[in-house]
Formats: C-alpha cells, sequence, structure tokens
C-alpha cells in the first residue's frame, strides 16, 4: 500500500506572547536544542516596567494617605467622647453633639475608602507584576526549535485572550508519527 502523508512530532508547542512589544533577545535560533527553562525570547520592557514603577508609587501614596486618614478617625473619635461626656452633662448643644457624631462617621468612612483604596493599588500592582514577567519567554520543555517566525527588532502583538502572535515552535523530535 502506498499512500502520501506527513512525518511530524508528536508533540510540538507553538510559542507566543501575550506582551506586545519589540524583540530585544532571542538567543536560540532554528534548529537548536532547548532544555525545559531555557530563555527563548525577551520582549522589550519599558513599557511593562514604567507601568509597574506608577503602581508601586500609587501604592506608596494610598498607604500614606490610609495613615493620615486613620490619624483623623482617631482624632475624631476624641473629639467624639469628649462632646458626648459634655452633651451628657448639658453643656453643649445636641445639633453639636450631631456634629461630632457625623463628623466620626466621615472619618471612618474615610479610613475604610483608603483602605480600599490600597488593596485596588496592591491588585493592579500585581497585574503589573504579571504584565512585566510575560515580556520574557521561557522554553515550555525539552525540544528543539522547529520553526522560527519572528527575528531581533520585530514588533510582536500580545493579548490576554487571543493568542499573540507566533514567534517559534518547540517540538520534541525524539518522538515522531506519520499522519
Amino acid at each position: 500500500v502506498t499512500a502520501s502523508g506527513k512525518v511530524q512530532p508528536e508533540v510540538e508547542v507553538k510559542i507566543s506572547t501575550e506582551a506586545a512589544g519589540e524583540i530585544i533577545e532571542m538567543p536560540l535560533k532554528e534548529g537548536a536544542s532547548v532544555k525545559k527553562g531555557d530563555l527563548l525570547v525577551r520582549i522589550k520592557p519599558d513599557f511593562y516596567q514604567s507601568q509597574l514603577d506608577q503602581q508601586e508609587a500609587n501604592l506608596a501614596a494610598a498607604r500614606a494617605s490610609s495613615v493620615q486618614a486613620k490619624a483623623q478617625r482617631l482624632k475624631s473619635e476624641d473629639d467624639f467622647q469628649r462632646s458626648e461626656d459634655l452633651h451628657g452633662k448639658k453643656l453643649i448643644s445636641d445639633s453639636e453633639f450631631l456634629a461630632a457624631r457625623t463628623t466620626l462617621e466621615v472619618a471612618q468612612a474615610n479610613y475604610e475608602n483608603s483602605l480600599a483604596q490600597i488593596r485596588r493599588t496592591e491588585g493592579s500592582l500585581s497585574q503589573a507584576r504579571d504584565q512585566l514577567s510575560k515580556t520574557i519567554i521561557y522554553s515550555p520543555m525539552d525540544g528543539t526549535i522547529s520553526a522560527q517566525n519572528s527575528e531581533i527588532g520585530e514588533r510582536v502583538v500580545g493579548t490576554g485572550s487571543f493568542a499573540g502572535t507566533e514567534i517559534m515552535r518547540v517540538a520534541d523530535l525524539a518522538n515522531m508519527e506519520l499522519r
């Protein structure tokens, strides 16, 4: 029986990126053997590094704001306690007592808002770190670079939802199949 077919590796991984940018390093070329964890591609990290720096600064500002809000809340608690004592002795009016209570509630809300701001900024910082880490691609397996579609200096497109630009393929050439 004769038939046409194709000899191909059983396992072949398409290497694409989630980070967009210019390829600045690609130490291995097509045909090179790779081990799991070897550096395959490095994408220019400038944009992602600046986002990380910005989020770190935002976190520092949020923490400073939280300290200020906590101090304001503590002062409002003390003022409310004094007002409560004076109101019990009928030395201040109901409206002054109500104003002190309102000030305390506003200070408490501001403090809770500052804590939420810290959590939100920590999330953004974590996201920026994750994006920066995606500018470096390591080999997911032992094998051989069977195809290289991009070169140093090319811009690649990466998205979190869809496959980005296919940069290369890594295949295990030890196990082949015939189709």
